[in-house]
């Protein structure tokens, strides 16, 4: 949102407003100490945060990262709070003071740990048992909703709040999860499971970065940003 101008009686106003316009201070990495507060849902949190802080351990030494568990109803409060300086989900609020860039869209995988040959078929998706992350209420509805619509219904054996439980429930089972394709990717790096494309159309939903308005000139927060959209966005 513009400032407006003071007019003053007797002096220029473009040389008034040169004169009050503050001074941009460029920002310098190497000598940053800022405590950067961000919000993640527990996808992000697990599959994309390492890359993140690998990236801002190399370019801002100097500064802390503060990440805090994010569900859509928290975001706008936290923000607006100034709890976060920035957050990452796929519930990205509409408020008047918050700004909002998609980052990604949702693309989801089966992740599995047996050695049976081939793809999983739809009957075989609903046959198998589920473990699942509650990560976005989103997403789990519309898998419900899809396999409803088709008189189909999955069964779900175990869910659990973290990511990082998966490997320990899944090894050496049957269980199969429905995971964001880039959780599929760390979590078959760590060997042990394969992933492919989940039988059922992905929800159109996309990852998105969200953050204050009042933030939105401060040339940390800008940089930190930069790095987020450069390392997140497809």
């Amino acid at each position: 949102m513009a400032l407006a101008k003071r007019t003053v009686p007797g002096f220029n106003s473009e040389a008034q407003g040169r004169a009050f316009e503050p001074r941009q201070v460029p920002f310098n990495p190497g000598q940053c100490r800022t405590v950067f507060r961000i919000g993640l849902s527990g996808d992000v949190e697990y599959a994309l945060l390492p890359q993140l802080l690998r990236r801002l351990r190399l370019d801002t030494p100097g500064a802390t990262l503060v990440v805090q568990r994010l569900d859509g109803e928290q975001l706008a409060d936290l923000l607006n709070t100034g709890e976060i300086g920035v957050g990452l989900g796929y519930q990205a609020p509409s408020a008047d003071t918050l700004l909002s860039l998609p980052l990604r869209d949702l693309h989801l995988s089966v992740l599995r740990s047996d050695r049976a040959p081939g793809a999983i078929d739809i009957d075989q998706y609903c046959a198998r048992p589920h473990a699942q992350v509650v990560y976005s209420s989103d997403v789990m509805a519309h898998i419900d909703h899809t396999l409803h619509a088709q008189g189909r219904k999955r069964r779900v054996e175990i869910s659990v709040p973290q990511f990082s439980t998966l490997p320990l429930l899944m090894a050496n089972s049957d269980l199969i999860a429905t995971v964001p394709d880039y959780v599929a990717k760390a979590m078959t790096a760590l060997g042990g499971f394969r992933s492919e494309p989940m039988p059922l159309s992905s929800p159109d939903l996309k990852l998105s970065m969200t953050w204050g308005a009042g933030t939105q000139a401060d040339p940390a927060q800008q940089w930190l940003r930069s790095r987020i959209r450069m390392l997140l966005q497809d």
